[in-house]
């Protein structure tokens, strides 16, 4: 970049702590932007705004900055560089530089912003220490969901269990470069695959998402060609579930990381792991997707067919302020005061050891099949009653674990896709809320009655949306009963979840890696797969050994299939939980 040209203030304005850069000054050499005059921008109405807006709002106006150090380096149009805003970068310089450093400047107030930390891509010529100056694309206030995952994450002793972890095994003749080339557009064509997260300068609850301009994927092949085949299955192993059991800080980015395994001429491993706060299970679906048509352009030079651009999170974030259902009122207030009113909200099962004062993380994970006839006998039931597959199976878990704990009612954590309008159908974010689910399993009526109160009970669920700690704090404030934050009993029926995808040449199978550790005390799955339902169960091993968890998956296949053959009968209940656990 040459000295002084027409969109670039003056070489050196009398101060050697913030100024622009170019030829003659250590600047960060950005590019020439052109030099069309759009009139002056009144700079004073930036002085109000949080230093992530005004960062947002300076790029916006084709003001960029960069850190030296201690110095603040900036390159603006001719139009905007002058005496005004020179005025304003010093005035918010230790604010600037804190954003864009993640470093404490000089007087600067403490900034927790990771932004600053972001490998972005390096301008033309580079900086003064020849590495790569953070760009960011944008700031937004952050989701609901995504604030609930950072409390999440800065509350649970291992915050690793909000990692989504995912294995693809590839077999066939794969194209490395095609591959590395679809990772690059995949992440650039999604802003929740380039964000960090920064508490507000003003109330640190107050997160933001800040997203960063793309940049290349990194994907070394890791060569285990050497080692033998017990060897290669052992590292494979080893590498996933390093992966998916290494925390992933929000503050320094969610971006996903990929790891490529070649374990022979045909025969490779994909693994990725990504932060809950980008995805839930809809957006894994649009994830692999999306990277199946983008391989398949790159492989082939057939056109991916997707929409484009894709949907951004930062406009969701916006629609959501001001649209979604989620918003509390007096009605849903009311509604959830009556629905939870004298509701059993801890877990009951007999445990193999006395429950902690606080559990540790540490955990374990059952996987289990449910046969293709009982999955088949469960829709069908489904559809006789007019209600869902859902619905059928939660009351059949809801039945189990009434029976289990010898209590009337048992409360489901459900996640909710919560993609509400078409256009978020292929946003990759987070989207989903939760809702609790009561299931009156006494034993009192058939379990046909049960899954059609289910079913009614779910809709009318989703009619009176609100975030968890507020459907808690109606509860508290409106009964006797003391409702906790968060339902220790998640059930996840994941419908919407496709494992599926197709590349040219290359067969693929997904499979989920999990990490020893569990986000709550229990954890029930199911997952359509094939003709199949696949199902998990997470547990805490501080309460529970393997063996119980095995039991009770056994358990429920059973009931499950007992409950649809019978459908009409009246379910009874029994206790003798212990000795159905097996615990000791």
């Amino acid at each position: 970049m040459s000295a002084g040209p027409p969109d670039v203030g003056p070489p050196d304005v009398g101060t050697p702590d913030v100024g622009p850069s170019g030829g003659g000054t250590p600047g960060i050499g950005l590019p020439d932007r052109g030099t069309a005059d759009t009139g002056t921008p009144d700079l004073g109405t930036l002085e109000g705004l949080s230093p992530e807006d005004l960062l947002s709002r300076l790029r916006a106006l084709g003001v960029r900055l960069g850190a030296e150090g201690d110095r603040l380096r900036y390159d603006a149009p001719a139009a905007l560089a002058g005496p005004a805003l020179l005025g304003l970068l010093r005035r918010h310089k230790p604010h600037l530089l804190t954003l864009l450093t993640g470093s404490d400047a000089p007087g600067a107030a403490r900034c927790p912003d990771p932004s600053a930390a972001a490998p972005g891509p390096a301008a033309p010529g580079g900086s003064a220490s020849g590495e790569s100056v953070p760009e960011i694309e944008t700031v937004a206030p952050a989701t609901l969901q995504q604030t609930g995952f950072m409390t999440a994450h800065d509350s649970h002793p291992m915050p690793q269990v909000l990692n989504v972890a995912m294995r693809l095994t590839l077999t066939g003749a794969l194209d490395v470069t095609a591959l590395r080339t679809a990772l690059t557009r995949l992440v650039a064509r999604h802003e929740s695959l380039r964000l960090r997260f920064a508490r507000g300068s003003e109330d640190a609850d107050a997160w933001r998402q800040i997203v960063l301009r793309p940049r290349p994927v990194p994907l070394p092949v890791e060569d285990l060609t050497a080692l033998d085949e017990r060897a290669r299955a052992d590292a494979v192993e080893r590498i996933g579930t390093e992966l998916a059991g290494t925390p992933i800080d929000p503050e320094a980015g969610v971006a996903p990381v990929f790891r490529l395994l070649g374990l022979g001429e045909s025969h490779w491993v994909l693994m990725f792991a990504l932060h809950h706060a980008a995805c839930d299970g809809w957006a894994v679906s649009v994830l692999l997707r999306d990277f199946a048509a983008l391989y398949t352009e790159e492989a082939t030079g057939v056109p991916h067919g997707l929409d484009d651009p894709a949907p951004r999170s930062t406009a969701y974030v916006r629609w959501q302020r001001e649209h979604s259902r989620l918003r509390a009122d007096e009605r849903k207030k009311a509604y959830w005061a009556r629905q939870l009113d004298g509701a059993s909200f801890r877990l009951e099962l007999p445990t193999d050891r006395p429950r902690p004062e606080r559990l540790s993380g540490r955990g374990d994970t059952v996987v289990f099949t449910v046969p293709a006839a009982v999955r088949a006998g469960a829709e069908a039931l489904a559809r006789r009653r007019g209600t869902t597959p859902f619905a059928v199976t939660a009351a059949a878990l809801g039945t189990l674990l009434c029976r289990l704990s010898g209590r009337p009612d048992v409360l489901l954590n459900v996640p909710y896709a919560n993609r509400e309008r078409r256009e978020f159908e292929t946003l990759l974010a987070c989207t989903a809320s939760s809702i609790p689910l009561r299931i009156r399993a006494d034993g009192s009526r058939s379990f046909t009655d049960l899954v059609e109160e289910t079913g009614r009970d779910a809709m009318a669920a989703i009619d009176h949306l609100m975030p968890m700690w507020e459907v808690a704090k109606a509860v508290r404030e409106r009964t006797t009963s003391a409702m906790p934050d968060r339902i220790p009993v998640g059930f996840h029926y994941q419908s919407s979840l496709e494992l599926e995808i197709e590349l040219p040449g290359v067969s693929v199978a997904v499979d989920d890696l999990a990490a020893p550790v569990a986000r709550g005390e229990f954890g029930f799955g199911l997952i359509p797969t094939g003709d199949v339902l696949m199902g998990y169960i997470g547990y805490s091993t501080d309460l529970w050994d393997r063996a119980p968890m095995e039991r009770l998956a056994d358990a429920y296949v059973r009931l499950l299939e007992d409950s649809v053959r019978r459908e009409g009968g009246s379910m009874g209940r029994t206790g003798g939980g212990a000795d159905a656990l097996g615990v000791s």
